[in-house]
């Protein structure tokens, strides 16, 4: 019994460093059947690691170091494969690691307990984890104590290999049962990574290379702004909203359907609208790249990029206004603390977040609140009782994933305190662990889409001074990729509404064409042209370049 007790438990170390080495399975697509009976060369590599230590009396040691690796190669695994999935690109460990905060504030942003709580439980999970695989490691290789045991053991891995290469050399269309090992790109990039902290000159010389070319054309564009006779100029930039959303069957006949809807109450405030379509670095997420491209000029694709253009002495779009006699605002209900940073480098004259929309109704799903409530703010607020010429800048929450809860539509826009203190008006059961392969996902997305352009319309119909408002994506959608209709471009709409006719002219000299539809073979032009392109456009032909 004794003898039966050992070999079970070696089969279940075996079985455990198994599904450690694979996970996670395919999410979708896929057979997890057939995905058990691939073998990972990282498991098997790491056992023999394992029994080699075992063999020379540090079967501990070892042990704990094949467990880490395992572990470090599964995280690492885990990451690309959200990362391709979601963001459409490969992982950079160099600059995707500045991403853990931010990711640990998407996980914890709906949750109910304190973010230390939830950093707390998992380090302590990685910690389990680490242990159970180090007895596993331990427990597998503890055959390799003896001679006899340690033969059997390199002859057990040898004949995997070698059953493998057989295989292959009696049938040529026989499907490898080995899997793409984890740990040699995990190296390649731990690699890469450690020679560009110890040496970050000529990779950062690079960037600022393309920050100083930035630099140059936003001031060699004029900055009078002379076109638009002190019209009040709003960006709204919308939450996932790319260019699948017209692509996609469902969700284009939701949005005809709202522009139908939406269309006379826009003419009737005296509205014309034009379309084009544009393309961001970025696909599926990190929005304040697009952000930063859309205001700077610059083409900036990661966190690096982005870190040393606030550093920069660009001159941004908001700025470029102020020099013009603009007051700029910015309104981003996501964000929960002021950003000095960015304050800085913007330049906006207000900066407004949860700190002074001060919403107490129902939380949503991000941001807290409907993007309604504060359209709202912006237009009491900022708008009605500004005295002179506005540039504001307002980033949307609501279509943000996991796209779960649908506020009410307040339809003759009267809110208050009270007016979402009410239960959403839809609410779909997803949550950050349906993202990006639920069906469920398709159907909430054009709700939280819907409601957005639906209040982005509402706010526009009810300005009533000469205005030009530039509505856009930020990105596709973090399921453009997955599912029947598949979206591997980057290109997001980009509309611009005007109660002056003459407002909208400069646009049409991008590529805008009249109505609400992108041409389906309309050419985007990247977003980072858009702000010296602006410039140009709609400052005095006679006015000379700085």
């Amino acid at each position: 019994m004794r003898r039966i007790g050992v070999i079970l438990g070696w089969l279940a170390a075996l079985a455990l460093l198994h599904l450690a080495s694979i996970a996670p399975l395919p999410f979708a697509g896929a057979d997890p059947g057939r995905a058990l009976w691939h073998v990972s060369p990282d498991a098997v590599c790491l056992l023999a690691i394992a029994a080699l230590g075992a063999s020379i009396g540090r079967g501990r040691l070892f042990a704990h170091l094949a467990a880490l690796t395992l572990l470090a190669a599964a995280l690492y695994r885990t990451a690309a494969f959200y990362v391709a999935a979601l963001l459409d690109r490969r992982l950079d460990l160099t600059f995707d690691v500045m991403e853990v905060p931010g990711v640990l504030h998407l996980l914890t942003h709906d949750s109910r307990l304190e973010p230390w709580m939830v950093v707390a439980g998992a380090v302590l999970a990685l910690v389990l984890a680490w242990l159970l695989l180090a007895w596993a490691f331990a427990r597998a290789a503890r055959p390799a104590r003896s001679t006899h045991g340690a033969v059997l053991l390199v002859a057990l891995l040898q004949a995997i290999v070698l059953g493998d290469i057989a295989r292959g050399s009696l049938d040529r269309r026989a499907e490898s049962w080995w899997r793409p090992s984890s740990v040699l790109p995990l190296a390649t990039d731990v690699r890469a990574s450690a020679s560009y902290w110890f040496d970050p000159g000529e990779f950062d010389g690079a960037i600022r290379e393309q920050l100083r070319e930035a630099a140059e054309r936003m001031a060699a564009t004029p900055t009078d702004l002379g076109v638009l006779h002190g019209a009040d100029v709003h960006l709204v930039i919308v939450e996932s909203y790319g260019r699948w959303a017209l692509r996609e069957p469902t969700v284009h006949a939701r949005l005809r359907s709202l522009w139908q809807q939406v269309g006379p109450e826009l003419q009737a405030a005296g509205f014309e609208v034009c379309t084009a379509t544009c393309r961001p670095s970025n696909s599926g997420g990190e929005s304040w790249l697009t952000h930063a491209q859309l205001l700077s000029a610059a083409p900036i694709g990661h966190r690096r990029q982005f870190q040393l253009l606030l550093q920069s002495d660009i001159e941004p779009l908001p700025k470029r206004f102020q020099a013009a006699g603009y007051h700029t605002v910015e309104v981003m209900p996501a964000m929960p603390r002021h950003w000095p940073e960015g304050q800085r480098f913007y330049g906006f004259d207000a900066s407004i977040t949860q700190l002074e929309l001060d919403y107490t109704g129902t939380v949503y799903h991000w941001g807290r609140m409907p993007d309604q409530f504060a359209l709202h703010h912006l237009l009491e607020h900022v708008v009605r009782p500004a005295p002179g010429p506005l540039f504001t800048m307002y980033v949307s929450v609501t279509s943000h994933v996991p796209f779960r809860l649908v506020p009410p539509y307040i339809d003759d826009w009267r809110i208050d305190a009270d007016t979402f203190r009410g239960p959403p008006r839809i609410e779909h059961p997803l949550s950050w662990s349906s993202v990006p392969f639920d069906p469920q996902l398709v159907p909430a997305y054009a709700d939280t889409l819907e409601y957005t352009l639906r209040c982005t319309a509402g706010f526009v119909a009810r300005l009533t001074r000469p205005s030009l408002v530039i509505v856009l994506g930020d990105h596709q959608p973090p399921i453009a990729t997955v599912g029947p209709t598949r979206d591997a471009g980057y290109d997001v709409p980009i509309h611009a509404f005007a109660n002056r006719p003459e407002l909208l002219a400069p646009c049409r000299a991008l590529g805008f064409v009249d109505g609400y539809e992108v041409p389906e073979g309309a050419e985007a032009f990247p977003t980072d042209r858009f702000a010296p392109a602006f410039l140009e456009l709609y400052s005095q032909p006679s006015q000379q370049p700085r």
